[in-house]
């Protein structure tokens, strides 16, 4: 098991403890200035999440690397917004010219 959390999960926990308390005064709707978990929340917002936020890379920005790729595939778009998994080897496409890529996630394992 992975000692990683996501950042969400924290605000899910920090919202329980301050609805469990009660005491206080409700702050923005959610955090109790009685307990100063408003103070922790924007400390937690600052805390790298465990799941990299996946996004759209421009091809004209860089190409994928090799260890961005899971089996030699990443998820391409092209110019008429259609959407496939292709693979980019030594710069070339196997799949004509996508304008943007994004790595896939590593594939389910089970615990």
């Amino acid at each position: 098991m992975s000692d990683l959390i996501r950042r969400e999960d924290v605000n899910d926990l920090i919202k329980q403890i301050c609805d469990a308390c009660g005491e206080g005064e409700k702050y923005n709707g959610v955090m109790c200035r009685c307990c100063r978990f408003d103070d922790f929340i924007g400390v937690v917002d600052n805390i790298p999440s465990a799941e990299p936020e996946r996004k759209w890379i421009p091809c004209n920005e860089r190409l994928p690397l090799r260890s961005e790729h899971v089996d030699d595939m990443v998820l391409v778009c092209y110019g008429n917004g259609s959407i496939r998994f292709d693979s980019c080897i030594n710069g070339e496409w196997a799949h004509g010219n996508p304008i943007a890529w994004m790595p896939l996630p590593e594939p389910w394992r089970g615990e």
